[in-house]
């Protein structure tokens, strides 16, 4: 062993620092001042502290739409600048092995809202206006669990969890515990400007000037007012911005900033449309680009407020996306102009191969999560809720299977290992139904298993090193896993008997 060796000099040193740091915990644990006040404490200058507050901490979840895994600059992107998330993950954990619970967006909002896989929720793929598919009634989901904790309650942005946000026979927002709401079905109408398609606590809006993120963040500061005025509760707010999702607008100081990334004039098409206008042309990735740094700055007011009213270290707040981007591997024509990046991954949105399923994530907790730390822990958007019950103290439905697990471990800097697979079942665009990721290995497969790929993502994270046939032991392991797990999600008590969207469901309260 060698020992550490030391100059006069250097000892001298070293003594007055000694002195000077003891005499500022002594001066500081003596201060009139309590919040000068510092305890000793036997662990490393890098632990975290403790929090502000004894009391439960205040929860805000932004959940965006269609954001990729390599969208923001703290995820290596090149050129789109995401200054207020990349401070995010400075300043908390970023997890560069965090999944969406399907590739597209109704079915991971219903299992990040219940800690289930989707399709135990009946909602087997995003959901048409004016079909019957819901969250039903009989779905525990988180607005409840907070209302029942005492939490005031807030949604502001996308739902898309129905059928309609004006049916009288579908659940709503607020019968799944959100106190106040501001949101919209699917995605603006007719694009992310001047939108005229919000719904505030049922009752229509029309078109209201602005865009869609903005307009968002104005109701959610709104209500924060509001709240902080009135009650002393802790709040959830569950933030859905509808960007970058199509059909994207922005304010044009936003779309100068990426002007030299652009062909021609920037222009939205109109979403609910059934055939490309005249001028549907490819312009370039500038207006993408800067629907993603819009997007950004609105996050960056929320963080800001939070600043400003000294409620950063009294709230946790977890960041993620739906599931992968649109890439310029354009399947339809409203996808014309959008640009997302899997920072490399094979496929994209409605896809079950890594593009379309690992999103950016990230969770700042001040006092508990250490700052610019990173995990590579496997996890789902559906283990939030079991992580929040833990956080927060409720408890985890128990008359239902939940499949989500607290990772509340992981955010303490300690080892954690999943106890069950990650699953997913979806009808993806490669003719995939089922996904399976245990430890360092993922399988896909077809509905009748006929089809099947293995691939090592630790080795091969870009899935293009087939495995199936060279390592059967993994395969059928893995196969009699799916099996059990999908003979479970087919059994489940709660699943509705109809899970097929179809039209004409406003007489029919199934």
């Amino acid at each position: 062993m060698k020992h550490l060796r030391l100059s006069p000099r250097s000892w001298l040193s070293l003594s007055a620092a000694l002195v000077v740091a003891l005499a500022t915990v002594l001066i500081g644990c003596t201060a009139d001042d309590p919040s000068s006040a510092r305890e000793v404490s036997s662990e490393p200058e890098s632990a975290p502290a403790t929090s502000s507050s004894t009391g439960p901490p205040n929860v805000v979840l932004i959940f965006v739409d269609d954001l990729g895994y390599g969208d923001l600059g703290s995820f290596g992107h090149h050129t789109i600048a995401t200054p207020h998330l990349d401070r995010l993950a400075d300043d908390g954990m970023k997890f560069t092995n965090f999944y969406a619970p399907s590739p597209l967006c109704s079915p991971s909002r219903a299992a990040l809202l219940t800690g289930r896989t989707p399709f135990r929720t009946g909602i087997q793929n995003w959901i048409p206006e004016d079909t019957n598919v819901q969250l039903g009634e009989q779905e525990i989901s988180l607005g409840k669990l907070f209302k029942e904790q005492g939490y005031a309650t807030f949604l502001g942005g996308k739902w898309h969890l129905n059928g309609s946000l004006d049916s009288e026979v579908h659940t709503q927002p607020e019968d799944h515990g959100f106190d106040h709401w501001m949101a919209l079905h699917a995605f603006a109408l007719p694009n992310h400007r001047n939108p005229e398609n919000f719904y505030r606590n049922g009752e229509p809006l029309g078109r209201v000037e602005g865009f869609t993120a903005g307009l968002t963040l104005d109701e959610t500061l709104g209500w924060l007012d509001q709240h902080r005025a009135a009650s002393g509760a802790p709040f959830f707010v569950y933030l859905a911005p509808p960007e970058p999702h199509s059909m994207i607008a922005s304010p044009p100081e936003y779309n100068a900033r990426y002007g030299h990334l652009t062909n021609g004039e920037p222009e939205p098409f109109v979403n609910g449309t059934t055939e490309p206008s005249d001028d549907l042309e490819a312009r370039g990735p500038g207006e993408y680009y800067a629907n993603v740094t819009y997007l950004d700055a609105q996050i960056g007011r929320l963080l800001d407020y939070l600043d400003e009213h000294q409620l950063t270290n009294d709230t946790f707040i977890l960041f993620t996306s739906d599931n992968g981007p649109v890439t310029t591997d354009w399947r339809h024509w409203w996808e014309i102009n959008l640009y997302g990046s899997t920072g490399g991954l094979r496929g994209r949105k409605a896809d079950l191969w890594e593009g379309g399923i690992r999103v950016p994530a990230i969770v700042r907790w001040p006092g508990r999560v250490e700052p610019g730390s990173e995990s590579d822990a496997v996890l789902s958007a559906y283990d939030v809720l079991p992580t929040l019950a833990s956080v927060v103290g409720f408890g985890v439905p128990e008359d239902r299977p939940i499949d989500g697990e607290d990772f509340t471990a992981v955010l303490r800097g300690e080892s954690w290992e999943r106890e069950r697979p990650l699953y997913w079942e979806f009808d993806d665009d490669q003719g995939y139904h089922y996904a399976l990721r245990k430890g360092r290995y993922k399988l896909l497969a077809d509905k009748e298993l006929d089809r099947i790929a293995l691939y090592d993502l630790e080795r091969d994270p870009f899935e293009v090193v087939q495995l199936a046939a060279r390592e059967p032991e993994v395969r059928d392991e893995l196969i009699a896993d799916l099996q059990s797990i999908a003979e479970s999600v087919a059994n489940d008590p709660f699943r509705p008997e109809s899970t097929v969207a179809r039209p004409g469901f406003r007489g029919d309260a199934e």
